[in-house]
């Protein structure tokens, strides 16, 4: 099941459009999340690594005159950017009171209920140590 909804999301994210994120986006942030649950423990922070940079390269892609015309959507690609690179630099090792500093940071300019709801929740996993 795990992998059939894998697969499922995997397709979701590579037909991404500007126009209809975040859903692709969530879709690959949601597939790199299973994926990395589905990897034995010695190898999951570094699996998560290199989905999450997946993630990111697929969101890098959108760029000028496509995404200058959707100024809202420029600004949402770049918070989801933010939010990878600060789930990227816990994995690295990053403090857990850093984390949360910028996840909060973050959180102050966000104003898509989706990726508030994100960061609350990666706020609740930090706080009970998960």
């Amino acid at each position: 099941y795990a992998i059939q909804t894998c697969d499922q999301l995997k397709e979701i994210e590579l037909k991404r459009q500007l126009c209809s994120e975040p859903l692709h986006v969530e879709a690959g942030l949601f597939y790199a999340s299973i994926k990395a649950q589905l990897t034995e423990e010695p190898l999951r922070v570094e699996k998560t690594s290199t989905l999450l940079e997946q993630v990111k390269k697929g969101l890098a892609s959108f760029q000028a005159p496509q995404i200058d015309l959707f100024p809202e959507k420029k600004e949402l690609i770049n918070q989801y950017l933010s939010y990878i690179d600060i789930e990227l630099s816990h994995l690295k090792g990053e403090p857990v009171q850093a984390t949360k500093q910028q996840l909060h940071e973050l959180l102050i300019s966000v104003s898509n209920e989706i990726l508030k709801e994100r960061i609350e929740k990666k706020l609740e996993e930090l706080d009970h140590g998960l």
